[in-house]
């Protein structure tokens, strides 16, 4: 497990074991009747007693399961410092779910005759494969409900003296070990897909931590900046960038053609293949242009105010002058 996988592991089985609780409420009420049916065809066959105290407590296991996945789907907070819990919650009443559909097979199922043992089978197949598209992001439940089911059913075929029984206990076998390992397919791909979200989630926020930063950097520096792609056209500047263009910095945008923006001055800009020029504005400022050049193509370039610069220059300059002559008088 890489550092980036161990960092999200938390979350990741935060986020599995959430999106199996939102199928809480639907596995509850989608076997409702399927179990109401079982004990109608089995009426006139079994102990009327046997299959009413069979059905409220596979009913009251189901419902009490129910209740832990509403409650932690509608508390997710509840979820994260607790998932533990959960876990063990989730994991008891799926053993009793799975034991409870196996006492039946036990106590009810009878491979002489054909027509219970078909209604059964078929119940049980449906409660086999719902565990396995519905518990693959959890599988010590998917286990816990699955196992006890497989090895009634597939006992019960074998002890029964007949080829077509064992043949049938050998496809059910089997059947039910293709869906484990499809499920665990599934998990790991649910866990990949969850590490990639999150991965992304991370750099997307790391991101924009960056940009806001550079951004605040770009917006407090004392001279101007632009930075264009390889089309030269502008993706980023700050404010001093505008006021540098006067009233050409209202034409300023994402996509705007830097050497348009810069026609629009008065007098227009004009750098060319030079990294350095000087630009005098109306106002009798002077500014020192530089730009570089980008690897991935597009340039860099810093409008630096050199008005004081220049005037200390001059003031130098004239002062110099001004004791040659003396010296020379």
């Amino acid at each position: 497990m890489n550092v980036i996988e161990q960092k999200f592991q938390d979350e990741i089985e935060v986020e599995r074991l959430w999106l199996a609780s939102e199928h809480g409420s639907f596995t509850f009420f989608s076997m409702l009747p399927v179990a109401v049916l079982i004990v109608v065809g089995f009426w006139d066959a079994a102990s009327h007693i046997g299959l009413i105290v069979w059905f409220v407590v596979n009913r009251a296991i189901n419902f009490a399961r129910w209740m832990i996945f509403s409650y932690y789907h509608e508390r997710r907070e509840k979820l994260t410092v607790g998932i533990n819990k959960f876990k063990n919650l989730v994991l008891s009443v799926s053993i009793l779910h799975g034991l409870s559909w196996a006492v039946f097979v036990f106590w009810f199922l009878s491979p002489f005759d054909p027509t219970k043992f078909l209604l059964v089978s078929l119940a049980l197949i449906i409660e086999i494969m719902g565990a396995l598209l519905f518990w693959y992001s959890f599988l010590p439940a998917l286990i816990a409900i699955t196992l006890p089911i497989t090895v009634a059913l597939v006992s019960v075929l074998i002890l029964q003296d007949s080829q077509i029984c064992l043949i049938a206990a050998v496809i059910v076998f089997i059947a039910c070990l293709l869906g484990f390992i499809s499920s665990i397919k599934l998990s790991e791909v649910l866990k990949y897909s969850l590490f990639l979200y999150f991965e992304n989630a991370a750099l997307r926020k790391e991101s924009e931590e960056k940009s806001l930063l550079l951004e605040t950097a770009l917006e407090n520096m004392g001279q101007a900046i632009s930075m264009t792609d390889n089309h030269d056209r502008l993706r980023m500047w700050n404010r001093q960038f505008i006021k540098f263009l006067g009233e050409a910095g209202d034409k300023v945008g994402t996509d705007v053609q830097l050497d348009g923006i810069w026609q629009m001055t008065q007098p227009p800009v004009f750098i060319g293949a030079n990294d350095r020029a000087e630009y005098r504005t109306q106002d009798g400022l002077t500014y020192e242009i530089r730009q570089s050049a980008l690897k991935l193509g597009g340039r860099v370039l810093t409008y630096t105010d050199i008005s004081d610069l220049i005037k200390r220059e001059e003031a130098l300059e004239k002062a110099r002058k001004e004791a040659e002559q003396a010296n020379v008088a």
